[in-house]
């Protein structure tokens, strides 16, 4: 049975942006599109889904079917965001710099430097923080210091020496947000490749052991290794169901520039119980960007009801209001696509407990705050 909604069904707004990220023969521009198209609507979304860039490289490359003061409009928009890509990759080769000279094993993901990956100019990307994975848990208070030393403060993590506290806030989530109050730069340092892994925290405690060096601007950053890196952007689009679709944008660059087979994309991931997201990912790069991918492979997830089902609800998320996730319906509905994603009982399991870990610390936070008063 085949997967019915598909790139027409959506608005044109949605079509052209869909468009944007393949850019293949296979979606090409019709006069229908251009003649219902809301230039406006058209601006919102490019920014909702930190398109803006790559919507402005296709715009300048088909000029002659769109408005020159659409194309100008996004030519600022464009402007803007590579002035604050450019300012993150400053930040970005400073600390990485600092933590190289204390010897702190880390790793960059996503960010500027995806971006330079990917597009070999850091600005291409929308970014708005950086993230850093630290290897070693035991040096996560080392480069804790340098941030602080940077003009970083941690804003996530409990005031009090609570160790009780401290293990709910652990254990729900799986980085720390720092601050820097000056430039306004949010870094977040990842102490697990994944969040939500009470249970299932085995399968993934060597996801991030293979590293690779990468040279940004004549400063040596680590990255994962292409593979692992390329599953992590996988299961970080599928878990938040690529509401924001330059996560979609990141795996379709991603998978055109390198050369990763499927069955070894597939195997890898198996091992971490990560393979319903990649396969999830695929299907839809297939489905909606062309990627072209091996045809029994699209038969077999055509065929599986639970990968219908989460594409379906993909599909639908795209359309709907962003402050939708806030109302109850939209939080259950986010929670019963986390159960579909989530692989086994271990898996099921900890997206239960991370609801009612997050819950029960904003309690305890509230108390902290109630009991100073």
């Amino acid at each position: 049975m085949k997967h019915k909604k598909t790139i027409k069904n959506l608005p044109p707004e949605h079509q052209i942006l869909i468009q944007v990220l393949g850019d293949n023969n296979r979606n090409k521009i019709e006069n229908e599109q251009l003649q219902y198209l809301d230039t406006k609507k058209l601006v919102t979304l490019s920014e909702r889904h930190r398109l803006t860039p790559i919507l402005f490289n296709f715009l300048y490359r088909h000029q002659h079917l769109f408005d020159r003061q659409l194309i100008s409009h996004i030519k600022e928009l464009t402007r803007e965001h590579t002035l604050k890509s450019l300012n993150l990759q400053a930040e970005l080769l400073k600390i990485c710099s600092q933590f190289n000279q204390r010897h702190i094993s880390y790793m960059t993901i996503k960010g500027p430097q995806l971006s330079h990956l990917l597009y070999n100019d850091a600005s291409r990307r929308v970014c708005v923080d950086l993230d850093l994975f630290i290897q070693n848990r035991d040096e996560f208070v080392s480069a804790a210091e340098i941030l602080h030393e940077s003009g970083y403060i941690r804003t996530n993590y409990p005031e009090s020496s609570n160790r009780f506290k401290q293990w709910v806030f652990t254990t729900g989530k799986h980085e720390s947000v720092f601050i820097n109050r000056t430039s306004g730069t949010v870094i977040d340092l990842h102490i697990r490749p994944v969040g939500n892994t009470l249970f299932s925290a085995r399968f993934h405690r060597y996801f991030f052991t293979e590293r690779q060096s990468y040279e940004m601007n004549g400063i040596q950053l680590y990255i994962p290794s292409l593979i692992h890196y390329f599953i992590f952007l996988c299961y970080h689009g599928a878990v938040h169901g690529y509401t924001s679709l330059h996560w979609l944008a990141d795996i379709c660059a991603f998978y055109h520039k390198y050369p990763l087979r499927p069955d070894e994309i597939l195997k890898t991931s198996e091992i971490f119980r990560l393979k319903r997201h990649v396969e999830l990912s695929l299907f839809i790069l297939n489905k909606y960007c062309g990627t072209s991918l091996p045809a029994d492979l699209i038969r077999l997830w055509e065929n599986k009801r639970i990968m219908r089902k989460l594409v379906s609800r993909f599909h639908s998320n795209l359309t709907r209001e962003r402050n939708r996730i806030f109302t109850l319906k939209g939080r259950t509905e986010k929670t019963i696509y986390r159960l579909l994603l989530a692989k086994g009982f271990s898996g099921k399991a900890d997206v239960v407990i991370s609801i009612f870990t997050r819950y029960f610390y904003r309690i305890l936070k509230l108390t902290e705050f109630k009991n100073r008063r």
